[in-house]
C-alpha cells in the first residue's frame, strides 16, 4: 500500500480537509501534547466515545469506504495512535522552538504604543469582498502614466509552457499555473506604463513534447502601445538536459544554470532597451517574480545579484504536503525526501520568504494556515515590524515580507454579448431535429462551424441533451472528488431526471498508459457510470482542446446548468471565476478559495465535498429552481468585473510600487563595451600602464627581492585598503575575454592555509597564459578568508598580487580591485547590505550557535577578521555547534535574514549579509565587467567551506584539482534529516573537469581542451552558400537539393528581382556567370524572359529557381533560410523590402532571416514588419579599404561578417548586445577551424559537406581526450 500513489492522494486531500467535528480536533490536539502518555485502554475509551458521538461524518471511515471494501477498526486504530505520538513529539519540537524564536524577536522589540497595537492589515485582514480597496500608504497605479517604462520579470520554471494551445492537465507540473503566468504577463504588457514582460521558463527540445518549447523566443502579445523590443514574451532558458522533459521534483540541481541564464539575458535586455528607452543607461526590472519553489528560489537570487525587488508566489507549499504525508504515516521522512525532494523545495521556499518584499496570496487561509508554518513569516511579528517602519521605529534587523491577497485575474475578452441574460433559451437552434445537416443551417452566431464539431463530442452522450447540464471541469485527480460527484447524480433519481451531467477531465488516449492515479480515478467513474446505469446522461468525451472551453461553459449556460467544482480541497478556483464570466451558477466545495470567491461574486452554493447528499441538494436547488439559478447568474456576471486582469494590474503594480519605496536604489552600472577591439599590443600597453611600483631590494639582475618585496606590498596593500578618499573608484577590466577564478580553499586541519594553495595560483596563472595569451585573462580569488588574512597567505607566492583583478573576501561580503590601488568596491558593499541586521545579529548568532551541550568558549569572536559586513566567530577545535541548516532556521525564526560560512576548515564561522556570497560576488563581476558567466573557469578542490555546493552550478566551468584541499567544512552543513547533495548539485554536470592535480601540466591540459573543444556545447549553424556550390552550381535546384541531402541547418538563397517584381535565386545582377551576357542586369528583364533564359550550365535543363520554388522546398527541411537581398541603384531598390516581405509571408516562412548589404534596404523591412528576423552585413568597403561599422544598427539581431575580420574580441562585443554572428564564405579548413574557435553562431560555406567532416571530426578528437558535452 505504500506505494499507491493513488491511495496516497486521497489521504492527502482528506487531511487538508481536516476533521468535521469540533470534538475530533480537541483530540487531536490532546494527542500531539509533548506531556501525553501512552495509555493505551484511556486513549481506546477516548476513541470509542468521539466515534461514537461523531454522526454526520469519519473521515477515516470514508477513506476506507472509498479505497477498501473491508477494514478492522482495532488495527486502523492502533496504527493511528503510532502516527498520532510519532507526530506528536515532532511537532512539539519544532512549535517550542518556533515559540522560542518569536519570544526572543518580541523581547527585543520595544511594546507598541496604545495607537500602534495591532492596527491590521488592511492588505490582509479585510474580507475579500474589499479586495480592489488600496491601502492608504500604497501609491495607487494610473493607467494614464505614459512616463513610466518598466521592465517586469516573471518566471515559471517547470512545466509545458506556451502561449497558444495550452496543453493544461498533460501532467500535474502542466496545470493552472501555467494559464496564470501566461495570462498575468499579456494583461501586464497591455497596462500602460510597462514595456516589457519576459516570462521566464526551461528550454526544452524533447522529442517527447512539441518543438514549440524548445523555441528560445516565443511572443505573447505586442500591445499597440508598445515599441521596439517591448511586448510580452516567454523566454526559453536552457538549463540541465535539452532533450529531456525534467518533472519539478528533479529540477532542483539545475536552478544554478538557469538562474545564469537568466541573469545574461536580463542584463542584455537591461541594455537593450536602455539604448530604446532610456538613453543608453540600463533599464533593469522593475520586480522580478518567481511562481511556485523552485522559480522563488531563481528569483531570490537574481534579485541579490541585481539588487531589484522580487515578488513569490508560491502556488503550492511544501511543507503542507510535507506535514500531510507524515500524517499518513505510510512514508518515512527518508522515502518522503527522495520520492517529492520535499526538503530541497522547503529551503526554496523558505530563501524566497528570505529574499522577497512581497508574497502574492490568493486567499487569507493561504497566509494563515499554510505559510504560517514557515520559519520566515510570523503573521503577528510582520504585523509589528510593519507599523514599527510606519512610525520610523527601528525594527532592530528584523524582517519579515509583507503579504497580501490579490486573487489571479481573469481574461474575459472572450465572453460575447451574446452571453448575456437577454439572449437566453433552448439549444434548438443548435440541435433542432435529428437532422444533424440541417443543424449547421441554423446556428447562432456564437457557435462556428468548429465548435459545433467540439459540441457534439459531449452532446452524442446524450439521450435529451436539453436538459441543464451539470459541469466539472478539472484533472482526473482523486483530490478533485469526481467519484463522490458522480455517486451524488447517480443516487439522486429527482437530478437525473432534471439534468445531465459532463465529466471534462483532461485528454486521454488510453487510460491504461495514464499515471496510476488518474487511472484509477477514470476507471472508477466507468465503473460508477455503469453501476447507477447512467449511459445518456453523462458526458466523458476524451479530448477537448483548451480554445473549446469557453463554448463547453456556454453550452452549460444555454441550457440553465451549473458548474460544480467538488473538489475535498481548492486553494482558489479559477474554473468557478471563467463559469462565473459566462454567467454560470456554480456548486463548491467549502475548503479552501471557493470561500472567498462567493463572497465577492455571491453566485452559488458551498457545500461540504464528504456529503453526497449535501452535494445533490445544492445542485437541485439551482436546477430546480429558475429565479434562484437567475439571481445567482445575475450577481456573477455583475460582480465578475474584480476578479479581471485589469483590476488584478493595478493592484498588482500599486503594490510592487510600495514595495519599491523600502527597497534601495539599484547603483549596478555596466561597463561600455567598445565598438572597436583593441590590437594585442594596446592591450599591452595597458596592462603595463596600469601596474605600479613599489620600492625593494634590488637583487644584481634588476629584480626586487621577493621576500622584502611582498612585504612591502601587504603593508602598503592594507593601508590603502582602508583610506576612505579611494572608495568610489571601481575598475572594470574591459579587455578581459575570461575569467579565471581561483576558489579552493587549501587549509590545514588548523585552519591554516598550506603551500598547495600558492603552488595552484601559480600553476593556474602559468598554463592560463600559455593557453589563451597575456591580457586576455582576468584573475579573480575568492576565499572565505579576511582581507589580511588574504594578503599574507598571497605574500609567499611568487606571483604578483596585482595580477589579479579583484579579490573577494570573507565568504563574499568585501570585495578589493588591486590593480586600483587596492580600495573595497563601495557599490558591492551597497548592493549586497540589504536586510543585513548588523550589530543586532552579532550576540545572537553566537549565542544560537552554541548547542544544548556546548561549552561557553566553543565558539567566540574573532574581532581581528570581523568587518561592517561580516562578522566572524572562532570555533574551538572539537567544539560542538550547530549546523548550517539548524542555526539558519533559528535566525529566521527571530526575523533575521543572513548568509552563513563555515570556513577555514570548520575553525571560523562567517556572519554575512543575505546577498553576499562568493557565487553572488561573481555573477556581480560578470554582469559589472560584461562577461558572460560561460567565459569563467573556476578552480576549486574536492570539498570545502560549506559554501562549495554553490560553486560547483552555473554555465562557468569548473575544473576540480584533485588532493588541493585536505579538510573541507561540509560535515556542517546539513542535518541528516535534511536534503542531500544530489538535490542541490548536478551529478552528471558536463561543465566540471576533474584533474588529477593541481601540477601545471594537468591544469594546461584540461585548459587545452577547454579551448579547442568548448564550441561542441554550441555548435555554429552549418549554412549552404547558394546550396552546395561546390557539386552544383549555386543557387539552382540541384544545389540546394544535395544541401538538404546532406542535412545542412541552414540555407543562404540571393535574391534578385526582375523588372516586373518576381524574386528570382540570383546571385549576381548581371547574367555573365548564367549565360555569358555580361552587360544585361537582372533587373532589366521580365520574369518570363528570365524563366526562358538559355542557362547552358545546368545539366537538367532546369530553369532559373524562383526564390518561392525555392522557399517550398526548403524552408520546411531547415533550421534558418537566409535570404542574402542582392542591391542596385535606387530605383532598383524602391519597392524591394516589400516585394520580399510579400513572398515571406505568402510561403509561411517563419525560420527566413533577410539581410543585405544595403542599410536603407534593411531599414524599410525592419519599418515594414517586425515579426520577421533581419540582419546586416560587416564587411571591407570597397571604396575606402575600411571595415564597416560594427554597431551601426539596433534593431537587426544578426550580423553576417566576413570571416577573415571576425576575431574573438569581435564576437564578445556582438554578442554582449544580443547579436549573433554569422561568419561568411568560409571554404578552407583552417579558417574553418578558426571560426570555430572564435564561437561563431553560424558558418556559412560553399562547401558544406567539407565543414561538416571537419567538425565530426575536432568533435571525435575531442570526445576521445576527454571532454564532456553539456546536454
Amino acid at each position: 500500500m505504500a506505494g499507491n500513489e493513488w491511495i496516497n492522494s486521497y489521504l492527502e486531500a482528506i487531511l487538508d480537509a481536516g476533521s468535521s467535528t469540533k470534538k475530533r480536533d480537541d483530540y487531536v490536539k490532546l494527542t500531539k501534547d509533548a506531556k501525553f502518555q501512552h495509555d493505551n485502554k484511556q486513549h481506546q475509551q477516548q476513541q470509542q466515545q468521539l466515534l461514537k458521538e461523531e454522526k454526520p461524518f469519519s473521515t477515516t471511515r470514508y477513506f476506507v469506504e472509498e479505497v477498501i471494501t473491508s477494514f478492522d477498526e482495532s488495527d486502523l486504530y492502533r496504527t493511528w495512535v503510532k502516527i498520532a505520538w510519532d507526530d506528536a513529539r515532532r511537532l512539539a519540537k519544532r512549535r517550542l522552538e518556533r515559540e522560542q524564536g518569536r519570544n526572543d524577536a518580541a523581547d527585543d522589540l520595544s511594546e507598541l504604543s496604545e495607537g500602534e497595537k495591532e492596527k491590521g492589515d488592511p492588505n490582509v485582514s479585510e474580507p475579500i469582498k474589499n479586495l480592489s480597496r488600496i491601502n492608504s500608504d500604497t501609491q495607487i497605479w494610473f493607467d494614464t502614466d505614459k512616463s513610466k517604462h518598466l521592465y517586469i520579470v516573471l518566471i515559471s520554471m517547470h512545466g509545458l509552457v506556451r502561449g497558444e494551445n495550452m496543453e493544461l492537465g498533460r501532467d500535474s507540473d502542466t496545470g493552472g499555473q501555467v494559464k496564470y503566468v501566461v495570462e498575468l504577463a499579456r494583461a501586464l504588457a497591455n497596462t500602460k506604463g510597462v514595456d516589457r514582460v519576459d516570462l521566464l521558463t526551461r528550454q526544452i527540445t524533447s522529442a517527447e513534447v512539441d518543438s514549440s518549447y524548445g523555441e528560445p523566443i516565443e511572443m505573447l502579445s505586442c500591445p499597440s502601445h508598445a515599441t521596439g523590443s517591448c511586448g510580452a514574451y516567454i523566454i526559453r532558458i536552457p538549463s540541465g538536459p535539452r532533450d529531456k522533459y525534467i518533472a519539478k521534483e528533479s529540477l532542483w540541481p539545475h536552478i544554478p544554470e538557469f538562474v545564469d541564464g537568466a541573469l545574461n539575458h536580463i542584463v542584455n535586455m537591461a541594455r537593450a532597451l536602455g539604448d530604446q528607452l532610456n538613453g543608453g543607461k540600463p533599464t533593469w526590472p522593475y520586480v522580478i517574480h518567481g511562481h511556485y519553489a523552485d522559480a522563488g528560489e531563481v528569483a531570490a537570487h537574481l534579485s541579490g545579484a541585481l539588487n531589484v525587488p522580487m515578488v513569490l508566489t508560491g502556488h503550492s507549499l511544501g511543507r503542507n504536503k510535507f506535514e500531510q504525508l507524515l500524517k499518513q504515516g505510510r512514508l518515512s521522512k527518508e522515502a518522503i525526501n527522495a520520492t517529492y525532494k520535499i526538503m530541497r523545495r522547503i529551503e526554496g521556499e523558505e530563501l524566497g520568504l528570505d529574499a522577497a518584499e512581497m508574497v502574492v496570496t490568493s486567499t487569507m487561509q493561504e497566509i494563515e494556515e499554510q505559510w504560517g508554518l514557515y520559519d520566515g513569516f510570523d503573521l503577528k511579528l510582520e504585523r509589528k515590524l510593519r507599523v514599527r517602519r510606519r512610525r520610523g521605529v527601528s525594527c532592530l534587523g528584523r524582517y519579515m515580507p509583507r503579504m497580501v491577497v490579490i486573487p489571479p485575474g481573469m481574461d474575459f475578452s472572450y465572453v460575447t454579448t451574446q452571453d448575456s441574460l437577454e439572449n437566453d433559451g433552448d439549444l434548438m437552434s443548435l440541435l433542432g431535429s435529428d437532422d444533424r445537416a440541417q443543424n449547421k443551417t441554423h446556428l447562432p452566431q456564437i457557435w462556428s462551424e468548429i465548435t459545433i464539431l467540439a459540441l457534439m463530442q459531449i452532446m452524442r452522450f446524450f439521450t435529451n441533451p436539453h436538459k441543464p447540464t451539470i459541469l466539472a471541469l478539472s484533472r482526473p485527480d482523486p483530490k478533485k472528488n469526481v467519484t463522490t460527484l458522480l455517486k451524488a447524480f447517480g443516487e439522486c433519481q429527482l437530478l437525473r431526471e432534471l439534468a445531465n451531467l459532463t465529466l471534462i477531465l483532461g485528454n486521454r488516449e488510453d487510460i491504461e498508459d495514464m499515471s496510476n492515479s488518474s487511472s484509477v480515478v477514470l476507471t472508477t467513474v466507468l465503473k460508477l457510470i455503469d453501476r447507477f446505469d447512467l449511459y445518456g446522461q453523462v458526458a466523458y468525451p476524451k479530448h477537448h482542446k483548451q480554445s473549446e472551453v469557453p463554448e463547453i461553459y456556454r453550452l452549460a449556460a444555454k441550457t440553465k446548468g451549473v458548474f460544480i467544482n467538488p473538489a475535498l480541497v481548492e486553494p482558489f478556483g479559477l474554473t468557478l471565476i471563467e463559469a462565473a464570466a459566462y454567467g454560470l451558477p456554480v456548486v463548491a466545495t467549502k475548503n479552501g478559495g471557493p470561500v472567498d470567491i462567493l463572497k465577492v461574486l455571491n453566485n452559488g452554493l458551498l457545500v461540504d465535498p464528504h456529503d453526497q447528499n449535501a452535494i445533490a441538494d445544492a445542485l437541485l436547488k439551482l436546477v430546480a429552481d429558475k429565479n434562484l439559478w437567475a439571481e445567482c447568474r445575475k450577481n456573477g456576471l455583475r460582480n465578475i468585473h474584480r476578479f479581471s486582469w485589469t483590476e488584478h494590474c493595478r493592484n498588482y503594480l500599486s503594490r510592487v510600487e510600495h514595495c519599491r519605496n523600502r527597497h534601495p536604489t539599484n547603483r549596478l552600472e555596466i561597463m561600455t563595451i567598445p565598438e572597436e577591439p583593441m590590437s594585442d599590443s594596446l592591450r599591452d600597453v595597458e596592462d603595463i600602464s596600469l601596474r605600479f611600483s613599489i620600492e625593494g631590494d634590488i637583487k644584481l639582475n634588476g629584480e626586487i627581492d621577493a621576500a622584502a618585496r611582498q612585504k612591502k606590498i601587504v603593508e602598503a596593500f592594507t593601508r590603502m585598503a582602508s583610506l576612505k578618499s579611494n572608495t568610489g573608484i571601481v575598475y572594470s577590466p574591459g579587455r578581459r575575454q575570461m575569467l579565471f577564478v581561483i576558489a579552493a580553499d587549501c587549509y590545514d586541519s588548523n585552519g591554516e592555509t598550506t603551500e598547495t594553495f600558492q603552488a595552484m595560483i601559480m600553476n593556474v596563472m602559468k598554463d592560463a597564459g600559455l593557453c589563451f595569451g597575456l591580457g586576455k585573462i582576468g584573475f579573480v580569488l575568492l576565499t572565505g578568508s579576511s582581507f589580511r588574512e588574504t594578503m599574507q597567505a598571497l605574500s609567499c607566492c611568487p606571483v604578483n598580487i596585482e595580477d589579479f583583478d579583484a579579490l573577494v573576501c570573507n565568504s563574499g561580503s568585501e570585495m578589493y580591485y588591486p590593480w586600483k590601488d587596492m580600495v573595497a568596491d563601495t557599490d558591492y558593499e551597497a548592493h549586497m547590505a540589504y536586510r543585513w541586521p548588523g550589530e543586532n545579529v552579532r550576540s545572537m548568532a553566537m549565542r544560537l550557535a552554541r548547542t544544548e551541550d556546548g561549552a561557553e568558549d566553543d565558539i567566540t569572536e574573532y574581532v581581528a577578521a570581523c568587518s561592517s559586513r561580516c562578522y566572524s566567530y572562532s570555533i574551538k577545535p572539537g567544539a560542538k555547534t550547530r549546523r548550517i541548516d539548524d542555526l539558519r532556521q533559528r535566525l529566521r525564526m527571530r526575523g533575521f535574514r543572513c548568509n552563513l560560512v563555515y570556513t577555514r576548515a570548520a575553525s571560523r564561522l562567517n556572519v554575512v549579509p543575505l546577498f553576499a556570497s562568493r557565487i553572488q560576488a561573481l555573477r556581480y563581476l560578470s554582469i559589472r565587467w560584461a562577461i558572460d558567466v560561460s567565459k569563467v573557469v573556476l578552480f576549486v578542490g574536492e570539498k570545502g567551506d560549506t559554501d562549495y555546493e554553490d560553486l560547483l552550478g552555473g554555465l562557468h566551468k569548473t575544473i576540480v584539482l584533485k588532493g588541493t584541499v585536505a579538510y573541507g567544512s561540509g560535515k556542517l552543513l546539513r542535518n541528516e534529516d535534511n536534503f542531500k547533495r544530489e538535490d542541490a548539485v548536478d551529478q552528471g554536470n558536463p561543465n566540471i573537469k576533474f584533474v588529477e592535480t593541481s601540477e601545471g601540466q594537468n591544469i594546461a591540459g584540461a585548459l587545452t581542451k577547454l579551448r579547442k573543444c568548448g564550441w561542441l556545447n554550441n555548435p555554429p549553424l552549418v549554412c549552404a552558400h547558394g546550396g552546395d556550390s561546390t557539386n552544383a552550381f549555386p543557387n539552382t535546384m540541384s544545389a540546394y537539393s544535395i544541401a538538404l541531402h546532406s542535412q545542412v541547418d541552414c540555407i543562404e538563397i540571393d535574391v534578385s528581382r526582375s523588372s516586373d517584381g518576381v524574386l528570382f535565386a540570383l546571385h549576381d545582377r548581371d547574367l555573365q556567370r548564367i549565360s555569358g551576357n555580361s552587360t544585361s542586369k537582372v533587373g532589366h528583364f521580365r520574369s518570363n524572359e528570365l524563366k526562358e533564359l538559355d542557362v547552358y550550365h545546368q545539366s537538367d535543363n532546369s530553369k532559373i529557381p524562383t526564390i518561392e520554388d525555392a522557399l517550398k522546398l526548403i524552408s520546411a527541411s531547415v533550421r534558418q533560410v537566409i535570404l542574402d537581398a542582392k542591391v542596385g541603384p535606387p530605383s532598383y531598390e524602391k519597392g524591394l523590402a516589400n516585394d520580399i516581405l510579400s513572398t515571406v509571408e505568402k510561403m509561411q516562412c517563419k525560420n527566413c532571416l533577410i539581410w543585405a548589404k544595403s542599410d536603407s534596404l534593411v531599414r524599410d523591412i525592419i519599418k515594414l514588419s517586425s515579426d520577421v528576423a533581419v540582419g546586416y552585413v560587416v564587411m571591407v568597403d570597397p571604396h575606402t579599404g575600411a571595415r564597416t561599422n560594427l554597431l551601426r544598427m539596433k534593431g537587426p539581431k544578426v550580423a553576417g561578417v566576413y570571416h577573415q575580420l571576425i576575431d574573438e574580441r569581435m564576437v564578445k562585443i556582438l554578442h554582449g548586445r544580443e547579436k549573433k554572428v554569422y561568419a561568411w564564405t568560409v571554404d578552407d579548413v583552417d579558417s574553418m577551424m578558426r571560426m570555430l574557435h572564435m564561437r561563431a553562431d553560424a558558418i556559412v560555406t560553399s562547401n558544406p559537406t567539407l565543414l561538416q567532416r571537419t567538425m565530426q571530426d575536432k568533435r571525435t578528437q575531442c570526445l576521445e581526450e576527454g571532454f564532456s558535452l553539456t546536454r
